[in-house]
This record gives structure tokens, C-alpha cells and sequence, in this order.
């Protein structure tokens, strides 16, 4: 029987070991009361109250975790949906940052067809100048093109979150 990893044998379920994980290690800054009664993820969600301002923070993050974490070892691996284990965490905390401000909320559904369109445009400079640098990670890890092809990712990504 050959070798399989340990993500290879949850097949489509993988997720839920990384979302029991992300649970786990983030019960202090989702939990952690200050003086004022907030927890910092509160904090953090009024500081970034402006859609753009978050989007500008979700792009850098998730784009310089895919720009300096080797595509090969153990958490730059982006065998699970094509990113690796850091940025699904940034995911998972960013998505409880934008849910956890009503305000954000209402903004992102009036940006929808806007957030729609830049997607749209970016998945087409993707395809169309980025292909290889996605496909093959490996390869041109460290090059500038990879550093331009996974910034275009990431914010092609939030915008596709952002439209729906």
C-alpha cells in the first residue's frame, strides 16, 4: 500500500481537521477580554471598519504568506484547495473579523457588483499572464512574477468572497 499523507485520507473532509485546528489556536484572540470587555478580534474589527481598508489588509496577508512561504514544505503544502495552511487560517480569522462588524457587512453587499467585476477581470489577468506561476509554484518560487501572480490571486479571491 503506498504512502499517503495524512490530509490524503480525509479526501474532500480535509477542511474539518483544519477548521477543528484554526478553533483551537484562535480561542484567544476570538475570547480574550480587555478592560473594555472586547476581545481583540472586536478591537481589530472596528479598526478595520473601512471595506477597503480590510480588503488592502486581507490581500497583503494572504499574498505575502503565498509570496514567502516555500510552496514544497510542510506549510507551504497547497495540496488542500490550492492554498497552504497559513493562509487558510488568515481565511478563517479574516472571515470572523468581517462577520463580526455588521457594519462591514452591509458594505461588502453594496460593493457586490463592483467586487464581481474586478474578480472577473482579475481571474481573466490570471489566466491570461499567470498561469504557469500558479500551476507550478514550485518552479518559480521567488521570482517576481510569482510574487505578482499570488498578490493578483489573493485579491482575485477576496473579491470573488466580497460578490457573494
Amino acid at each position: 500500500m503506498p504512502e499517503h499523507g495524512w490530509y490524503q485520507e480525509w479526501y474532500h473532509l480535509w477542511f474539518l481537521w483544519y477548521l477543528f485546528l484554526y478553533s483551537i489556536i484562535t480561542i484567544p484572540i476570538f475570547f480574550t477580554r480587555s478592560a473594555s470587555g472586547k476581545s481583540v478580534i472586536s478591537r481589530l474589527a472596528t479598526v478595520f471598519s473601512k471595506p477597503w481598508s480590510l480588503v488592502l489588509l486581507l490581500v497583503l496577508s494572504i499574498a505575502i504568506v503565498d509570496i514567502f512561504v516555500y510552496p514544497a514544505g510542510y506549510w507551504g503544502h497547497r495540496g488542500q484547495g490550492g492554498w497552504n495552511i497559513i493562509a487558510y487560517l488568515i481565511f478563517f480569522i479574516c472571515g470572523y473579523l468581517i462577520f463580526a462588524n455588521p457594519r462591514i457587512m452591509e458594505v461588502i453587499k453594496k460593493l457586490g457588483w463592483i467586487t464581481l467585476t474586478i474578480g472577473v477581470i482579475t481571474f481573466t489577468c490570471l489566466v491570461a499572464f499567470f498561469l504557469d506561476e500558479i500551476a507550478d509554484p514550485i518552479k518559480y518560487f521567488g521570482t517576481t512574477t510569482f510574487a505578482l501572480a499570488h498578490f493578483v490571486q489573493a485579491f482575485n479571491t477576496w473579491c470573488w468572497l466580497y460578490s457573494v
